[in-house]
C-alpha cells in the first residue's frame, strides 16, 4: 500500500474536514491504522498538518476532525509518541486565542 500513500493521503485528510461526523470519524480510524501498520516514517508531514489544523481558523468541525485524526494517529504510534507531543497540545490550549485553547 506504501505507493499509493500519494494519493490515499490526500483524500484522508479530505475526509477529516469533511461535515458529517461518521466521515470524518472513520477517516481518522483509518489513518490510525495506516500509522499502525506502515509506521510514522512513511507520513512524515502528517502530524505537523494536523496540529497545525488544530489552531487553523477554519472551522470547528474541521479542527474537531483534525483533533480526532490526531487522537487515532497517536493512539496507533504508541505512549512514546503522545508523551513527546503532548507538551505541544498543552501549550496549544494556554494560546492567547479561543481557537488555539479550543
Amino acid at each position: 500500500i506504501a505507493p499509493y500513500l500519494p494519493l490515499l493521503l490526500p483524500e484522508l485528510q479530505a475526509v477529516l474536514l469533511d461535515p458529517i461526523p461518521e466521515v470524518r470519524t472513520t477517516g481518522a480510524k483509518a489513518l490510525g491504522r495506516l500509522c499502525a501498520g506502515l509506521g510514522e516514517e512513511h507520513f512524515p508531514q502528517l502530524l505537523p498538518w494536523l496540529r497545525s489544523m488544530l489552531v487553523s481558523d477554519s472551522s470547528a468541525v474541521e479542527r474537531t476532525g483534525a483533533a480526532q485524526g490526531l487522537a487515532h494517529v497517536l493512539a496507533a504510534l504508541g505512549d512514546d509518541k503522545v508523551a513527546e507531543t503532548m507538551p505541544d497540545l498543552l501549550n496549544s490550549a494556554h494560546a492567547d486565542s479561543a481557537v488555539g485553547r479550543e
